[in-house]
């Protein structure tokens, strides 16, 4: 197993304090944190391109994707 399979997704840092850790983790527990590593260790396993794997997560995840591409071409292009 490699470093990226093993990798918690976690917004805890080593270096907080104990208490701080296991605050951040329950929360993260009760909010669905598991389901996103998951996603990730199947993401991680996918050999399709990134934008096709990144499709497929949203769906999981139910997140419908709403895009004005009208609006895109107003966005200003970045200059050196």
């Amino acid at each position: 197993m490699n470093a990226m399979s093993t990798a918690q997704l976690t917004y805890a840092s080593p270096g907080d304090p104990a208490w701080k850790r296991f605050l951040i983790r329950a929360i993260e527990r009760a909010t669905g944190q598991r389901q996103l590593e998951i996603l990730y260790g199947e993401m991680l396993k996918d050999t399709s391109p990134m934008a096709e794997k990144w499709a497929q997560v949203l769906e999981q995840l139910g997140i419908d994707v709403q895009l004005d591409r009208s609006r895109l071409v107003q966005v200003p292009t970045p200059r050196p």
